[in-house]
This record gives C-alpha cells, sequence and structure tokens, in this order.
C-alpha cells in the first residue's frame, strides 16, 4: 500500500477509518501511512479508506492469484502485482 501525498487534499476520510494505518501531517495536513503492509485484521479498513478517498491517493497493491506475493522472495515476478487504485 502507498499514499500519494501530492494529490492528497487532506480530508482525512482515511485517518477517521482507519487510525492505525493513516495519520496526518501536523504542518501539511496531508496523509501520513503509518505501515505499507497492514496486518490482515487492518486490511478491510485500508480498503474502505482507499475507497473513501476523495482523490484516489491511497494505492493498494495486491497479488495476482496464482503469482507468488512480493514477500515471497527471489521467485517473485515482478509482473505478478496488479495496482488497484481506489477512490
Amino acid at each position: 500500500m502507498s499514499v500519494d501525498t501530492g494529490r492528497c487534499v487532506g480530508a482525512a476520510q482515511c485517518s477517521r477509518v482507519e487510525p492505525e494505518l493513516f495519520d496526518q501531517d501536523d504542518d501539511e495536513g496531508v496523509v501520513l501511512l503509518l505501515t505499507p503492509h497492514p496486518p490482515a485484521s487492518l486490511q478491510a479498513g485500508a480498503r474502505t479508506a482507499a475507497d473513501i478517498c476523495p482523490v484516489r491517493a491511497i494505492t493498494i497493491e495486491e497479488p495476482t492469484a496464482g503469482f507468488e506475493s512480493a514477500s515471497s522472495g527471489p521467485g517473485h515476478h515482478p509482473t505478478s502485482d496488479s495496482h488497484v487504485h481506489c477512490q
């Protein structure tokens, strides 16, 4: 998961939905990603936050079925992850 701070408008919907994953920068008011690899218990909240972001500043990368994930090590194929841009 990643965030585009240049796109973020500081709506803070993400940090309201999942404060364990997102915060806001005190100076600029843009999103801060607290952990790029959320545990399973926070993944639903991460998706919800991405879905409600008004400017699509949150990107969730998901492994494609049948391929190893990025954390699988040397056998990882660079095109095995699909990038899901949520709004």
